[in-house]
């Protein structure tokens, strides 16, 4: 099962909108937190959520191109090579005045391991019709903790999103000066500084999962199909549907290899990838979710925030060999 980076992401940007998530003070300017005021208008005007689940969606190079038509809704108009970086040039088809990003440009960096195939840069373009948004964007570089000439252009910066379990991501917006509102949101994701921390994250968040599923198949226990259900709803769509898949290989080779035990444990396990598939689940979704795991075992829902997936062989020791 591929490691999910960025599992949280709805329920990260919901918390960071609901103030319930704290950034990491910085120490110095070009270390400073981006402001909650800066990252309320990220995520309702210009759709920051969408960034960040394109990380995961595009952490296999090879499934982009897909995820940005399928998920996305833009096409690939571009490729190409300007090392160090390998390029990916995404674009809206058909743009108007209502619309806020209407580009994605993707920097891949090679010889990154583990994470060549993830892109370390991408570039938003802002749609320059959009009249509403050029008043936004002009709002958040007036509050920029600094601004720096860049090629034909400003650079502003905005600061850091640091938030646990994901790699620092630099902020800033590109204004090109000699044309008119030509502006593109970067974010620079600082991969290694946390390389160790994120494999570990996303290690613990998978055996979590894991872990809820053996315990599930193996004793029915309802707050474990809860845990299931909460880990699968805080995931982006990308990373659900790996999940789900996960679940149904799970499901198939019980009920393929199984006993009359295994075969109930498979249909438990499918009506689970049932209710997973229902829809694209929401914040408020998630929260509701958390808040039923935790009136059926409050020791889970404190695992799964802090992804630690020893909670069910604490349980059930006999379970994992313990």
């Amino acid at each position: 099962m591929r490691r999910l980076f960025f599992l949280a992401v709805p329920w990260l940007v919901g918390a960071l909108l609901l103030g319930q998530y704290g950034v990491v003070v910085a120490q110095s300017i070009n270390e400073a937190p981006v402001t909650r005021e800066t990252i309320q208008s990220l995520v309702l005007d210009f759709n920051l959520q969408q960034t960040l689940e394109t990380l995961d969606g595009c952490s296999e190079r090879v499934d982009c191109k897909s995820y940005f038509s399928e998920d996305v809704g833009f096409d690939q108009v571009q490729t190409s090579s300007r090392p160090p970086f390998e390029v990916e040039i995404y674009r809206r088809p058909a743009i108007d005045t209502t619309h806020s990003i209407v580009l994605y440009v993707l920097y891949f960096q090679k010889g990154i391991d583990p994470y060549g195939e993830i892109p370390v840069l991408i570039d938003a373009g802002i749609n320059p019709q959009n009249r509403q948004i050029i008043k936004k964007i002009k709002a958040l570089i007036g509050d920029a903790y600094d601004t720096v000439t860049a090629d034909e252009g400003l650079m502003h910066w905005l600061g850091r999103l640091a938030l646990d379990g994901m790699a620092p991501i630099d902020i800033m917006i590109y204004e090109k000066t000699n044309v008119k509102n030509d502006y593109t949101i970067r974010y620079l994701v600082k991969y290694q500084n946390k390389k160790d921390d994120l494999l570990s994250q996303a290690d613990r968040i998978n055996d979590y999962f894991v872990n809820a599923i053996h315990v599930y198949a193996s004793t029915g226990e309802e707050a474990a199909r809860v845990a299931i259900l909460a880990a699968g709803k805080v995931a982006a769509s990308v990373q659900r549907s790996k999940m789900i898949n996960y679940l149904k290989d799970v499901a198939n080779e019980l009920r393929a290899t199984g006993g009359g035990q295994d075969k109930a444990a498979a249909k438990r396990l499918l009506f689970v990838v049932k209710e997973l598939e229902e829809k694209d689940w929401t914040i408020k979704d998630i929260i509701q979710e958390k808040r039923r795991l935790e009136a059926l075992n409050k020791d889970y829902v404190d695992a799964l925030n802090a992804t630690d997936p020893s909670v069910f062989s604490r349980y059930y020791p006999s379970l994992f060999g313990d």
